[in-house]
């Protein structure tokens, strides 16, 4: 950058010297100092220049040499002043103290004096001087502004104050005009401020609390993640940050200075004339991409000072939104098990993984259902992980585990104030942090009913809305459903919504229980050993009672008892050491064979449900009400067998065909006749024999 000419204009070529040397010293290279005095005459003859510095005691002649400068230029009328060691010098004279103040011309002696007086030098008895002046008698002291040859010969004590140097107000005028405010706050310009008589009040302290202001402005423009352009009451851009330059691909000398009407047009500032507009936000195209703007009006004391505008790059805003999301990634949002982890060989587990990875490619809803510890989050997490989604985030959470309010909160957020103890700036919920990815929504029927309401016009609509808000959040989230209860039994008995139970059942998945999946038992064994770390041997006899066990606990209890035996079993297992429910229905195996029983005993005790249908009324047989198909359903239920409706229906009139039981018509209860009776007698003699019988009477 070329340097800014700069003409100096003295009255003295010795003051015009100084003065350049002061203004390098203070500007270096950037400028260009060309030294003019009315002394030499060179005044009159002033070349084009950036700004023209005229000295305080050269202005009369100025008035007469202003025809020869060049039209338009920028002019600075000086101020000056002596330094701070100077002052101190003669503020430590003794009060009435009388001084001959030397200076060129009576003029100048008298402004020197005038400004010593409003420097605070009052306390001295000031008497003007100048060539061939009459010196006053009696005086014997002199003061001067570097002009010692002026000073009568027969002064015994002569102060030279220096030659007066410009004061902060010209320097600060200097530096603005020239556009090197910037500099103000350097160490050199420092350096010399401090050098001159401070004022509390001077335009140095002024322009250092301004300056000081802007700073904290650019500062605070910098860091913003959002662009801002400010325009004042005339449209004219005063600010434009980088992220606003970025946003726009301006760049500052584009815009700085110019009217946003004509360098902006895209944005919605207004007329600026109306002072009670107020903030306003629309969506604009701008170079191909959408930018959100807000403006914002500035308006003190119901004057129109201008506005600022706020812009966001909506899709990087979005992109945004997305790393975010990603990051809940590394906190352990992430699914870990993929269907090589479903360890089985096993036709029904080979099976069901074919399904479920079928399943997987689609962005239906998925409803997983299976026993306890069957493995449903781990078909979740491989279902995820093989879907286009497994790089989005995944998250699971029981829905029976947690309070109805608590969780309505955890899935859908909050705003700040919502309820007491909420967060401040609120809270995402788990809808917002799945964005493109996947929510596992386990043991869904313990969801209320109101948030079943709320889940299904998730479901439809993709959009939430967070507690104590107003905002609608669009979400695209892959939900899977998971639950170990019969669900379209809770639909019949309206206990779950029918509604969101079909929004659900898109796409069923049932995972079938350990016993039946055969050696898939010894497989699990084997590498939950290796995964423990732990080693032992079964022998032939415990192998084969763990392969009949029908574990209810499923692959959890399977777990409970590995641990178990490496704890207690020793390094070689056999029957005797095995846990104590596996040696119980081994026993149980082992009794003796039943009775032989009738036909249709023997019929009736393959059929599933019927032995304890028949057992259940016949325990009721005296019941003057007899029992219908809710009781009866209930009662399965207690005794831990899962029967449905429609099987107990089915049941019912297999054996009403039989001549077991009568049904009444419409909804009437259900009793058992004496040949029931009879087969239930034969039927209970089997159950002595076999204790463990799932379908054995009710409460034994």
């Amino acid at each position: 950058m070329a340097a800014k000419r700069v003409a100096v204009v003295t009255l003295s070529t010795a003051v015009v010297r100084f003065y350049t040397e002061q203004l390098y010293a203070l500007f270096g290279d950037l400028i260009e100092v060309i030294p003019y005095s009315f002394e030499d005459g060179s005044a009159y003859q002033i070349k084009p220049a950036d700004l023209v510095i005229v000295s305080t005691s050269a202005t009369e002649s100025y008035q007469v040499a202003q025809q020869w400068l060049p039209p338009g230029s920028l002019t600075i009328i000086s101020s000056i002043t002596i330094t701070k060691p100077a002052l101190e010098q003669l503020l430590a004279l003794p009060r009435g103290t009388r001084a001959l103040l030397v200076n060129l011309s009576l003029k100048m002696a008298m402004e020197v004096i005038s400004d010593l007086h409003h420097l605070g030098v009052n306390h001295i008895e000031f008497i003007p001087f100048y060539p061939f002046a009459e010196p006053e008698p009696g005086v014997d002291l002199a003061i001067t502004p570097d002009e010692v040859r002026y000073v009568p010969s027969h002064i015994k004590t002569v102060i030279n104050l220096g030659q007066r140097t410009f004061d902060v107000s010209t320097i600060t005028e200097i530096a603005l005009k020239l556009g090197y405010e910037s500099l103000l706050e350097t160490e050199p310009f420092q350096r010399y401020f401090r050098m001159l008589p401070g004022d509390n009040y001077s335009i140095k302290h002024l322009f250092a609390k301004k300056y000081q202001l802007e700073t904290r402005f650019d500062m605070l423009l910098s860091v913003l993640d959002m662009g801002v352009i400010g325009v004042d009451h005339q449209m004219r851009i005063f600010a434009c940050n980088q992220e606003a330059q970025k946003i726009l691909g301006m760049s500052p000398e584009r815009v700085m200075g110019k009217s946003a009407t004509e360098t902006m047009p895209f944005l919605p500032f207004g007329t600026g004339a109306a002072p009670e507009e107020q903030p306003r936000s629309s969506l604009v195209r701008y170079c191909g991409k959408h930018i959100n703007v807000s403006v914002f009006p500035v308006v003190r004391r119901g004057e129109y000072l201008g506005a600022f505008a706020l812009l966001q790059d909506f899709t990087a805003e979005e992109n945004k939104q997305h790393k975010m999301r990603a990051q809940l990634l590394s906190r352990g949002h992430k699914a870990k098990y993929t269907f090589e982890d479903i360890l089985g060989a096993s036709p029904a587990i080979e099976k069901t993984k074919q399904i479920a990875k079928k399943m997987a490619l689609t962005d239906l809803p998925v409803l997983i259902v299976g026993e306890s510890g069957t493995g449903k989050e781990l078909f979740s997490q491989a279902i995820h992980n093989y879907s286009p989604r497994r790089d989005g985030p995944f998250l699971a959470i029981n829905c029976a585990s947690i309070p109805d309010t608590l969780l309505e909160s955890e899935l859908f957020g909050y705003e700040e104030g919502a309820f007491t103890g909420a967060k401040k700036g609120g809270k995402l919920g788990l809808f917002e942090f799945a964005h493109h990815g996947t929510l596992l929504l386990d043991e869904i029927e313990g969801m209320s009913p109101n948030l079943q309401v709320k889940l299904l016009r998730v479901i439809q609509e993709k959009e939430v809305m967070r507690v104590g808000g107003n905002k609608i959040i669009h979400v695209d989230v892959r939900l899977i459903a998971a639950s170990n209860r019969n669900l379209e039994e809770m639909v019949e008995s309206n206990t779950f919504r029918k509604d969101l139970f079909y929004r659900l059942n898109t796409l069923p998945l049932t995972i079938p229980p350990l016993r039946e999946r055969g050696e898939d038992i010894l497989l699990l064994l084997e590498a939950i050993k290796r995964s423990l770390g732990i080693s032992f041997q079964l022998s032939p006899a415990a192998r084969q009672a763990i392969l009949c066990y029908p574990f209810p606990g499923n692959v959890r209890e399977l777990i409970n008892y590995v641990e178990y035996l490496s704890c207690v079993g020793g390094s070689y297992i056999d029957t005797d050491a095995l846990p104590a429910a596996i040696q119980r229905h081994l026993e149980q195996q082992a009794a003796p064979a039943p009775l032989p029983l009738s036909q249709p005993a023997a019929a009736l005790s393959h059929m599933a449900g019927c032995p304890f249908l028949l057992r259940a009324l016949c325990q009721e047989e005296h019941s003057a009400a007899g029992l219908g198909r809710r009781t009866l359903y209930r009662k399965a239920l207690d005794a831990c067998l899962p029967l449905s409706d429609h099987e107990i229906r089915q049941a019912l009139h297999h054996m009403q065909s039989m001549g077991l039981v009568s049904i009444a018509r419409g909804r009437g209860a259900t009793r058992i006749t004496p040949e029931g009776r009879r087969i239930a007698q034969e039927l209970e003699r089997l159950d002595a024999m076999e204790p463990s019988n799932p379908q054995a009477w009710p409460g034994t």
